[in-house]
C-alpha cells in the first residue's frame, strides 16, 4: 500500500485549480461584459419608434417610392431590395407595402438568380448586370440582364 500524499500537496491543487476555475469566469465574464458594451452602443435596434412607425418620414419615402414601383414593374415580379442603412427592416416594410410583388432581400444569395428587378432605396447601386430603367429622388428602379 503507497503512503497517502502530504495534506499541504491536496490544499495547494485546490487552491490552483480554484484559482484557475476563478480566473477563467472572470475572462468570460469581461468578455460577455465587452461584446454586450459594444453591441449596445453601436448597433442600436433597428426598432426605433421614430424609424418604423407608420407615417415616419422613413415610412412616407418608402410609401412614395413604392407607388411607383408599382408602376413600373409588372404585378408578380420578383424584386431584390436593396436599401442604406437599414436593408432588413425596409425590405420587411416595401414587401408590407408591396402584396402584389415578391420582394427578396438581397443579403441572400440566391436572390440574383430569382429575380427579374433590382431596387436601390436612397442611393445607387453599380453592378454590370443592372439596366437603370426608373429614377426617383428616394430610389433607382433596375431591370436584371440575365447572362448569355
Amino acid at each position: 500500500m503507497s503512503p497517502a500524499p502530504p495534506t499541504w500537496r491536496i490544499r495547494l491543487t485546490r487552491a490552483l485549480l480554484l484559482a484557475l476555475i476563478a480566473w477563467a469566469g472572470g475572462r468570460l465574464l469581461a468578455e460577455a461584459y465587452d461584446t454586450a458594451r459594444t453591441c449596445r452602443f453601436n448597433h442600436p435596434p433597428a426598432t426605433f419608434t421614430d424609424r418604423w412607425r407608420v407615417g415616419s418620414r422613413d415610412w412616407q419615402q418608402l410609401a412614395d417610392f413604392a407607388g411607383w414601383l408599382e408602376l413600373v414593374v409588372p404585378e408578380g415580379g420578383v424584386v431584390a431590395f436593396r436599401a442604406w442603412p437599414d436593408n432588413r427592416r425596409l425590405a420587411w416594410n416595401a414587401a408590407y407595402l408591396l402584396p402584389r410583388h415578391e420582394i427578396v432581400p438581397v443579403e441572400r444569395g440566391w436572390s440574383w438568380h430569382a429575380a427579374d428587378y433590382a431596387v436601390m432605396f436612397r442611393g445607387t447601386w453599380d453592378h454590370p448586370r443592372l439596366e437603370l430603367i426608373f429614377e426617383h429622388p428616394s430610389g433607382r428602379i433596375y431591370r436584371i440582364r440575365r447572362p448569355p
